[in-house]
């Protein structure tokens, strides 16, 4: 654990916090729901601890974890244990070299998406065609806190940087948590505009999206 100085620790559990308190102030967390992650060596990552609500998040529960689950020194002793969904954590990062963090989440439209089994269409705005490209996809339903969650996602890594989890929630990872971050608040709000907009077709609106030859501008 060369050079995981107490300080910067602190420095990444703070930004931790910050953002389980931004994704709780939308709703994209409720009580002991989701987890945040940071990598911090090949196979080590500072987690939120099980059983923690995410909107009073503090420092104390966020644990130095192995990719097993497993505390490591310092966190042992305090009797914390990893977040159960730790192995969706791992998987990301064992496919994802490049990514730093992991978010997941449960935001609602997402997830109400995935019930109606509708599939989203980044085109429909240029940020998310550039955040995630031509698709979001969707995991097909694995219960939650086991290997089967992270099956469920190991051929859409690492190409797509957001992932539905269906019937539970979404995944999004990149190089630091801010991008992690702000890639689960776009994928909400993407859901958002495609369930409106599929309510306005019923009415006759059409969506028409974004032309081929804009999206190839675009992505460049």
């Amino acid at each position: 654990m060369s050079g995981l100085t107490p300080k910067y620790l602190n420095v990444v559990k703070k930004e931790i916090i910050s953002w389980s308190r931004r994704l709780s102030a939308q709703g994209l967390l409720t009580g002991y729901e989701g987890n945040l992650s940071v990598r911090l060596g090949k196979e080590m990552m500072l987690i939120t601890r099980n059983r923690c609500d995410k909107q009073w998040l503090q420092e104390e529960d966020i644990v130095l974890s192995s990719f097993e689950g497993e505390p490591l020194a310092g966190f042992q002793e305090a009797g914390l244990l990893v977040s159960s969904e730790y192995r969706l954590h791992t998987e990301v990062y064992r496919q994802s070299p490049e990514s730093r963090a992991v978010v997941h989440a449960h935001p609602m439209h997402a997830i109400l998406m995935s019930l109606h089994q509708l599939t989203f269409t980044p085109a429909l705005l240029p940020e998310a065609l550039l955040y995630f490209g031509k698709e979001i996809p969707t995991a097909s339903f694995a219960m939650p806190g086991t290997d089967d969650v992270s099956e469920s996602i190991r051929q859409f890594l690492p190409q797509n940087k957001a992932i539905v989890l269906s019937n539970h929630g979404a995944v999004t990872h990149a190089e630091d948590l801010s991008q992690a971050g702000n890639f689960m608040e776009m994928l909400e709000k993407l859901a958002r505009i495609h369930l409106l907009a599929a309510q306005n077709q019923k009415i006759g609106f059409p969506l028409p999206g974004l032309s081929e030859d804009k999206i190839r501008k675009i992505l460049g």
